[in-house]
């Protein structure tokens, strides 16, 4: 597959066609992204998915792990978002582990963009 594919708009949909077209779950689909496809989508942001935070705060397994995705996201220059937290104890842990941004249910439920105040305060 070419970079180029990746900043292709139709992309997505392309992939969730095939994914149909074979009778897949989109969770059996693996892409590979390549050092070469970097250099051509600026990133600056990283988001770990709910699934590596629900059970951070019980699992020393899921906490290495969660420590490795925070140190690899920092060291890339990259601001780490984590989201999924649900508990304070939970936070606790990805603080202790140096996650400075994160979003779940222990901060907000989802809400439409009109029903949220964006004021600064």
């Amino acid at each position: 597959m070419p970079p180029s594919l990746l900043t292709n708009p139709t992309f997505p949909s392309q992939i969730r066609a095939q994914v149909v077209r074979a009778g897949l779950h989109p969770r059996q689909l693996t892409l590979e992204i390549t050092e070469d496809a970097l250099r051509l989508i600026p990133l600056d942001a990283m988001k770990i998915d709910r699934g590596f935070t629900s059970d951070v705060d019980t699992n020393p397994h899921t906490r290495r792990f969660m420590q490795a995705l925070l140190t690899m996201g920092h060291d890339l220059g990259l601001r780490v978002i984590v989201e999924g937290v649900e508990r304070e104890s939970q936070a606790d842990v990805l603080r202790s582990l140096g996650a400075t941004h994160a979003q779940g249910y222990l901060y907000a439920r989802p809400a439409p963009a009109e029903e949220l105040d964006l004021s600064t305060p």
